[in-house]
């Protein structure tokens, strides 16, 4: 199955926050692709599935693999996955409402 995912990939929008700065600008969308290939067969959505799929956002999220004209993803950002949200923690990520 990966082969036949080769080359194709899945977008997911995060919430640029940049907490980081003094003052943050307003937030921005941006989107990261992440290969099929590398998201877990999991049909159900399970807490390890949704932790894996933002383990591989905020991996593809740093501009040093998609360089993008935002700033990497980072603590304090929001991605989103189907409905839900989820912050970047210091340590993992936690659902918001």
């Amino acid at each position: 199955m990966a082969d036949t995912l080769a080359g194709l990939s899945v977008p997911f929008d995060v919430e640029i926050h940049a907490t980081y700065l003094r003052e943050p600008p307003p937030m921005r969308i941006r989107t990261v692709d992440v290969p099929a290939n590398k998201i877990p067969p999991n049909r159900e959505s399970t807490p390890e599935l949704i932790e894996a799929i933002c383990d591989l956002v905020f991996h593809y999220g740093q501009n040093d693999f998609q360089p993008r004209p935002f700033p990497s993803v980072s603590v304090g950002d929001v991605i989103r996955i189907g409905e839900a949200r989820y912050r970047v923690e210091p340590v993992g990520f936690e659902r918001i409402a």
